[in-house]
């Protein structure tokens, strides 16, 4: 039995020790300064800033255009269609249509068919905020200004093929490149691949078929 007490006594110091370690231990951790969290932006949680950098991402990557009816496409149709409609009205006194080349005739077709619809079809061209890139929108509107002050002076003018192609502010053919110009300026600015090509298209055959009636 002495033995037996001796052999308990001696575990029950071993287990007292181990414990006085492990308290030492933890109050050791709890002694050591935690670093704070790191600061946020205000009003910006971390799942806010991962949707914007995913955002501006995929509109710098993506020239394919997001389905939706655009206001500033039908603006630039509108301001393109209007005056060609009073223009069709009266047409100017030497105007003749038997001499187009059918090759920019048909360029000219398709190029309308493909704006009309991209110009429409994609809301990319509608602002959604102004910064830096919105200077390709302000062009592009620009190049339509420009236009509409050409069919003015047009209208206030003869009427006769000199004052129809004339210059306007050394842009040759104005009644073709401007709108041209324009469009390829929307597409750039809203990131549409669709309308940058169909610009191409529709400049090809409209620019073409204004130099060749200039000449």
């Amino acid at each position: 039995m002495p033995a037996h007490n001796e052999r308990f006594h001696a575990s029950g110091g071993a287990d007292s020790s181990d414990t006085e370690q492990v308290t030492a231990s933890f109050a050791l951790v709890r002694a050591l300064p935690i670093p704070p969290p790191a600061a946020k932006p205000p009003g910006v949680s971390s799942n806010a800033r991962a949707v914007q950098a995913d955002s501006r991402k995929l509109k710098m990557g993506n020239m394919l255009g997001h389905i939706g009816f655009s206001y500033v496409g039908l603006i630039f149709l509108l301001m393109l269609i209007i005056p060609n409609i009073i223009w069709a009205m009266s047409k100017q006194k030497e105007y003749d249509t038997g001499n187009e080349k059918k090759i920019f005739s048909v360029f000219e077709r398709i190029g309308q068919i493909l704006c009309t619809a991209t110009l429409l079809l994609f809301i990319d061209y509608d602002p959604t905020e102004f910064n830096l890139w919105t200077i390709w929108l302000f062009l592009s509107f620009a190049c339509m200004m420009l236009y509409e002050i050409y069919w003015i002076r047009y209208f206030r003018s003869s009427r006769t093929k000199y004052d129809f192609y004339r210059n306007l502010i050394a842009i040759p053919v104005p009644g073709a490149t401007l709108p041209v110009v324009a469009f390829l300026l929307l597409g750039i600015y809203g990131k549409v691949i669709w309308l940058i090509i169909s610009s191409i298209i529709f400049g090809i055959g409209h620019i073409g078929i204004h130099i060749n009636k200039s000449k």
